[in-house]
C-alpha cells in the first residue's frame, strides 16, 4: 500500500529517530522517496548527510604537531648550548 503521509513528516520522523549533529543530518528540503507500490510495506527513504572524517588530515595534523615540538626542543638546546657556551 503506498503511503498516504506527508513528505514534512517522513522528515521530522527521520531527525527524531537518526539525527545527529555534525554526523548525520537531514535538512528540511531532504528528498523523501515513498513506496508506491499496491503491495509491500509502506514507507519511505529520506536523504540524509552523512559526515565522513579526512583520515589524512589528522595524519598531516599529527605531522605537524611533531614536528613542531621536535623544532621547539630543538630551540631549546640550542639556547641552552648558547647560555653554556657565554658562561664558560
Amino acid at each position: 500500500m503506498a503511503s498516504r503521509m506527508r513528505t514534512t513528516w517522513y522528515r521530522i520522523q527521520a531527525r527524531r529517530r537518526v539525527h545527529r549533529d555534525g554526523e548525520l543530518e537531514i535538512d528540511d528540503q531532504a528528498l523523501v522517496s515513498k513506496n508506491t507500490a499496491p503491495r509491500g510495506s509502506a514507507g519511505a527513504y529520506v536523504q540524509a548527510w552523512v559526515w565522513i572524517e579526512d583520515p589524512e588530515r589528522h595524519r598531516r595534523t599529527r605531522a605537524a604537531a611533531v614536528r613542531t615540538r621536535r623544532e621547539a626542543g630543538q630551540r631549546a638546546r640550542l639556547r641552552a648550548d648558547r647560555e653554556r657556551g657565554s658562561r664558560r
